[in-house]
This record gives structure tokens, C-alpha cells and sequence, in this order.
């Protein structure tokens, strides 16, 4: 507890309110909201839109938005240490509503990172949109890439990998749906449309394959994992590991449709973050099958999640690949995987994760750090977190 009486998680949002830099910073997250108090107990801690404020406030403050009352102080301790985030505590079960919901919650949470860990909200207007479609060759020099990617966060090469290579990854993968059935580890599955199973994501895929395993130390994918500038080395035993996306036509059921979102969602960005997927292109990837696409320019950033599609004026790429070209993207940036438009087969691609040495030893083999949210009681185990931005 800190000299307030408040859990020291809620005494240090207090403590950063008086920073005038970070206040400004949160402030641009903070247009069109009411103020947010966030109450475990009989503690309570109000933040202002503006300038940002935050104060001690033994009730609710009447303006207030919204009111998110935590049920344990260690929900309190994990959401501001960004261990969970607004949806996680929401999904979990961790949080409840006295003035407001989820969606005045889940605006806030870019001021109060802001504020915290002094991250930026994302400004669309700031992204320089004359070089975002640019897509490099194998051949263009690492500088150019890195470049590229520490603006955007994402790149695109063409022609990394020949045809017979993709053959060959493309047979493998065969031979482990082949093997696979709903409940096989570390597989996702969703229905199609006459009511069969069908897989959508087969993670770990490199421990399965030895093929796919020997990517671990390709040339061309640490190439690519160097130009981050982060520290990163190949994480195919955690984290999910490297994993295969197949996108179905006649099937939207379960997990094979990804909305806009972050792979640190849920809450983790300490520990997951930065980190970087290789996506090996496997077959074409273009609307018809099935796209990625991404917002340029949010990887260092906190978004303020729009409902439903971003607005259009947003700097999105959606991706138009070939097999063998891939794709680089930070894990944070604000990406989708939406439904494929047209019938026929969807697209495959074999993404490859890499993260920093201390992250993955902190994850431990075959564990993400979604398995640790979704621990049996609901708590959020760690002991000292790496630093992430």
C-alpha cells in the first residue's frame, strides 16, 4: 500500500498524473470520453479527460462515464502493469460495471498506457502514406527493409522462397492436417458450411515437421529477424511457436476469422512484446483468399479500437502476396485476418515467431501467455516481467 491507502498499482497512475509530459501525451486519447473511475474495495482513483488527471477519490466522481470496480486487488496490479488489458479483465471475468461497460473501458485504456508507460496514442494523420504500399526483393538491401518496418511495421519481400521450397512446405503441412483431429494439441479448428471440421490454425508446426523445424536457422528468416533491431531469435518452442494459417471459404465458425486486433490483446505486452512474425506465403494472398492486412504505423503505439471495421481513412494495407514471397509484421500493430470473398480454396501461410531471448525463457516450452490468463483461478502468475514497449 502507498501512503494514500490505495493499492500501490492504483497510488502509481495517481504518481504519473503529475509528470505534465506524459499528461499530454494521454490527452490525446482522451476526445469525446467522460471521466473513468477505476474502485477496488473502498479505494477508488478518477481520471480526466484533458490535460489528464488522475486523484484519490473516495467515491465516484458524478461526471464519471464509467465506473470499473476490480475485484481483487492483484486484477488492479495486473491491468495498469499492462498484464491484462481492458478486454482481458473484461473476458476474465475480472471486472464489473457500475457506471458504463466494456466499450468506455476498452476507449480509455490508450490514455492510461500513455500515461503509465508513456506509449503514444496512435495517430492516423502522423503516417507518412507516400512509401506505405512499398514492397521490396530479396535482392533490396537490409537498410531499406528496416527501414521500412521500423516506420510501418510490416514489410513485404518478394520471391524469398523458390517454388520447389514452397512445394516441399506445402507437403508437409499436408501430412500434419492429414494426422490431425478437434482436440490434437495445439490445433485450432472451425465447420464449414455442410457441418465438417476443418482446421484453421496448427501451431508448434516446426517441433511436428522437420521441414518446417529447419527454418529455425535459415538464413533468409534470421535475415529478416536481425532487421527489427530488437534482439530477437527464433521462438518455435513457445509463444505458439511457428504456426500455419488456413483460411476456408465456406467456414467463418470459431477462430479462423480474426477481427482487428493485437496479439498482446488480451494483456502480456510486458512479456510479449516487441516480437516478430515471418509469414512464409504459401499460396496467394490477396482478398479473394482471405488477406492480411494491417494498419500502418501502429506498432508503437496504443489504438483506440473503433467498433467493428477501422475507419476508412486509416492507413491499411491489405497484403497481395505470391507463393514464397513473405511478410514481416510486429505482433502489436493493429492487423485482421478477414473472411475470404470469394469461393474456393482460402490462403496458407506458415508464420514464423520470433521474440527476445528473455521472453521466451519466461514463457517456458509449449506455452503461450494466454495460457497463463486463462489459468484455473482466473490470476495472472508472473514474477518480474521483462520490459516491453
Amino acid at each position: 500500500m502507498d501512503e494514500s491507502g490505495l493499492p500501490t498499482a492504483l497510488g502509481d497512475l495517481v504518481a504519473c498524473a503529475d509528470d505534465p509530459d506524459r499528461r499530454r501525451l494521454a490527452a490525446a486519447g482522451t476526445t469525446g470520453l467522460d471521466p473513468l473511475v477505476l474502485r477496488c474495495g473502498d479505494d477508488a482513483c478518477t481520471v480526466r479527460p484533458g490535460p489528464v488527471e488522475a486523484s484519490v477519490d473516495a467515491g465516484a466522481d458524478p461526471d464519471a462515464g464509467c465506473v470499473v470496480r476490480f475485484g481483487d486487488p492483484a486484477h488492479v496490479t495486473a491491468f495498469l502493469r499492462e498484464l491484462t488489458s481492458a478486454p482481458g479483465a473484461h473476458v476474465l471475468g475480472q471486472v464489473t460495471y457500475e457506471r458504463g461497460g466494456y466499450g468506455e473501458f476498452d476507449q480509455w485504456e490508450p490514455a492510461v498506457r500513455a500515461l503509465l508507460h508513456g506509449r503514444p496514442v496512435f495517430d492516423p494523420t502522423a503516417v507518412d502514406r507516400s512509401r506505405l504500399g512499398r514492397v521490396f526483393t530479396a535482392d533490396d538491401s537490409d537498410e531499406l527493409v528496416a527501414a521500412h518496418f521500423a516506420e510501418y511495421g510490416f514489410a513485404v519481400v518478394r520471391g524469398v522462397y523458390s517454388p520447389g521450397e514452397v512445394d516441399a512446405f506445402n507437403r508437409a503441412i499436408d501430412a500434419l492436417i492429414a494426422d490431425a483431429r478437434p482436440g490434437t494439441p495445439h490445433t485450432w479448428w472451425t465447420t464449414r458450411a455442410d457441418g465438417t471440421d476443418a482446421l484453421c490454425q496448427y501451431h508448434y508446426a516446426g517441433l511436428a515437421s522437420e521441414v518446417l523445424g529447419q527454418l529455425d536457422a535459415d538464413p533468409r528468416t534470421l535475415r529478416f529477424a536481425a532487421l527489427t533491431d530488437d534482439g530477437q531469435v527464433p521462438c518455435g518452442d513457445a509463444g505458439n511457436g511457428h504456426f500455419v494459417v488456413q483460411k476456408h471459404a465456406d467456414a467463418s465458425v470459431g477462430l479462423t476469422d480474426l477481427p482487428w486486433h493485437i496479439d498482446c490483446g488480451l494483456g502480456g505486452h510486458p512479456i510479449n512484446c516487441p516480437s516478430l512474425h515471418v509469414g512464409v506465403q504459401l499460396t496467394a494472398s490477396n482478398p479473394t483468399v482471405g488477406a492480411f492486412s494491417i494498419v500502418g504505423g501502429t506498432h508503437r503505439s496504443s489504438v483506440r479500437r473503433p467498433p467493428g471495421a477501422v475507419p476508412g481513412d486509416w492507413p491499411v494495407v491489405t497484403v497481395d502476396t505470391r507463393p514464397g514471397d513473405v511478410t514481416l509484421h510486429a505482433t502489436h500493430a493493429l492487423h485482421a485476418a478477414p473472411h475470404p470473398t470469394e469461393p474456393g480454396p482460402g490462403r496458407r501461410t506458415l508464420y514464423l515467431g520470433y521474440k527476445r531471448p528473455e521472453a521466451r525463457a519466461w514463457l517456458g516450452p509449449l506455452r503461450s501467455f494466454d495460457d497463463y490468463l486463462f489459468a484455473p483461478d482466473g490470476h495472472v502468475r508472473f514474477d518480474t516481467p521483462v520490459a516491453g514497449r
